[in-house]
Order: C-alpha cells, then sequence, then structure tokens
C-alpha cells in the first residue's frame, strides 16, 4: 500500500512539473550571425558606452534573445514580419520590421531585403521570459573584435538615397524660411545602417538636426523616389537636454548623449554636401546628386 501512495505522489508530481515550450521559430535572416552583429554594431553606435565593457569585462558570451512578434493591428495585403530582439547585457529592446506590404496608389508591393529596426528603448528589466525567447548566444570576444575592426567603417548613402535626401531638404528649408540664400548652405549626412531606417543629416546653417526615417532598404531604387520620408527637427540650440525626464513627455527633445552621437555619426564618420542656397528655394531644380568622393 505505501509503496502505490508512493507511486501516485511521484506520478502527481510529475504532472505538476511545468513543461517548458520549444523555442519559437526564427526566420534564416534572424539567425544569421553576419546580421546579428550588425545589429550589435548598430546598439555599439548609437546607445552602449564604456560602462556597457567595464560591467561586463568578466563575460566570456553574450545572449541576445530574439521572438518573432505581430502588431497590434495590420492593414489589408500587410504581409510584413515583425521581430524583436532583447539584448540583456546591454538591457536594450529592439523591435523590427521585414517590410512586405502594398501600396494601392503606386500600384506597388515594397518589400525590404532584410530586417530593419523600427524602434530602441533602453529597458530595467527583460520584456518577457527567457523562455519565450530563441536564445543566442555569442562569443564576446569575436563580438568586441568585430566592434573594434568596424567602427571607422563608413557605409554613406547611395547616389538615389542622396537625391531623395536632398529634396527633403528643400522641403525642411520651407520651416527656416529666414535662411540665407546667397551663401552655400552646409549639409553632414550620416552614414547608414543595413539593420536601419534612420538617417541624420546636421544642417550647419542653421545648426539643426534633422532625422529621417523611411523604407530606405526597398528592394526597387527607383521606389525611393515615392515613399515618403518622416522627418523631425531638432534645434541643436534650444532643443538639446541632459535627460528626456526634463521634457515633461515631449518627443522634440534629444539628449547630450545622443547629439554627441549624431556629430559623431556626421561629421566624423559621415559626409559634408554643399548646397547653394538659392538651390534650397521653391520652385528651383533640385542640384545633381554630389560626387561620393567629394
Amino acid at each position: 500500500m505505501k509503496r502505490l501512495l508512493s507511486t501516485a505522489c511521484l506520478g502527481l508530481l510529475l504532472l505538476a512539473r511545468p513543461v517548458l515550450a520549444a523555442p519559437p521559430a526564427l526566420d534564416a535572416q534572424l539567425k544569421d550571425t553576419a546580421f546579428q552583429y550588425e545589429v550589435l554594431r548598430y546598439v555599439y553606435l548609437w546607445y552602449i558606452d564604456d560602462r556597457f565593457f567595464i560591467e561586463t569585462a568578466k563575460a566570456t558570451s553574450f545572449e541576445l534573445w530574439i521572438r518573432p512578434v505581430e502588431p497590434r493591428t495590420r492593414d489589408p495585403g500587410d504581409e510584413s514580419r515583425h521581430a524583436e530582439i532583447w539584448i540583456p547585457a546591454a538591457q536594450i529592446q529592439l523591435r523590427l520590421k521585414l517590410a512586405n506590404y502594398p501600396v494601392p496608389e503606386l500600384s506597388r508591393q515594397i518589400k525590404s531585403p532584410g530586417y530593419r529596426i523600427t524602434r530602441a528603448a533602453p529597458l530595467a528589466a527583460a520584456p518577457g521570459p527567457r523562455e519565450n525567447y530563441a536564445v543566442i548566444t555569442l562569443d564576446r570576444d569575436k563580438i568586441r573584435a568585430y566592434l573594434t575592426d568596424n567602427r571607422f567603417r563608413p557605409q554613406l548613402p547611395d547616389a538615389a538615397l542622396r537625391q531623395r535626401l536632398l529634396g527633403a531638404m528643400r522641403e525642411v528649408a520651407k520651416l527656416h524660411p529666414n535662411f540665407n540664400p546667397d551663401v552655400p548652405q552646409v549639409f553632414f549626412l550620416s552614414t547608414v545602417s543595413p539593420v536601419s531606417g534612420d538617417l541624420w543629416v546636421i544642417w550647419v546653417n542653421e545648426k539643426t538636426a534633422i532625422r529621417f526615417g523611411g523604407e530606405f532598404g526597398a528592394d526597387e531604387p527607383d521606389l525611393l523616389a515615392l515613399l515618403p520620408l518622416h522627418t523631425q527637427l531638432y534645434d541643436l540650440k534650444t532643443h538639446v537636454v541632459a535627460s528626456l525626464l526634463e521634457t515633461e513627455g515631449s518627443t522634440g527633445f534629444i539628449t547630450k548623449d545622443w547629439t554627441g552621437r549624431i556629430l559623431y555619426q556626421c561629421f566624423v564618420l559621415g559626409e559634408r554636401v554643399d548646397v547653394p542656397g538659392s538651390k534650397l528655394l521653391p520652385g528651383v531644380p533640385p542640384p545633381p546628386p554630389p560626387d561620393p568622393g567629394h
């Protein structure tokens, strides 16, 4: 009888043991090591600093937690894929998108060749339990060597993107009607990342940082001229703060830390573009794209 009770109790304990869910299946692109390293390079350039390397000095590896996610709503015909990456060592959450959606007005399908980071947010804790992710372990020394070897590797906008940006700058100039059209207007373009849809421009004359966002990676270059660019301007004289906590929830400010990264991306790694001020006036044909070697 005791043996029977013992067996029954053991059976109940086994039944009560939680069943671990299998890690979520990932797209091949999300599992690609080169892609993962490029994501870390983006985070390295825009988010982490020396504290990250000090606090992880004794680590031998880093983890990436990756899972597919579903947006709250979808437009008809939208087959885009979405994913989330959590980097525990940096406490950074990334949201990514692999675009694949129709634009009925253009009778075209927008497809990006790879996942692009659409949002990055520092978080105090992981957005979900570890078992809900596919966990990728990467060698710390290899990552550090990659970041060190590639931190000065520029990736400048191509001719089509430059031309699109110059057209967008003319629209921005309308918001600065007092700029002097009789002097050259100096812009510095940031580098572009194959895993990001953002690009920054510094308008030196107006001391303004401009953030452009869009489907830069669309697989059909002619679409670039047709797709909208999301534009946000930051006056570097009045809209730079030590902490976003000072802004009471406003999204029209950037921090001193972020400003330094923008300036580094534009002035050190990026390229200078001089445009005659008159070319930015309404009704004047846009200038040709600058020589990449300029």
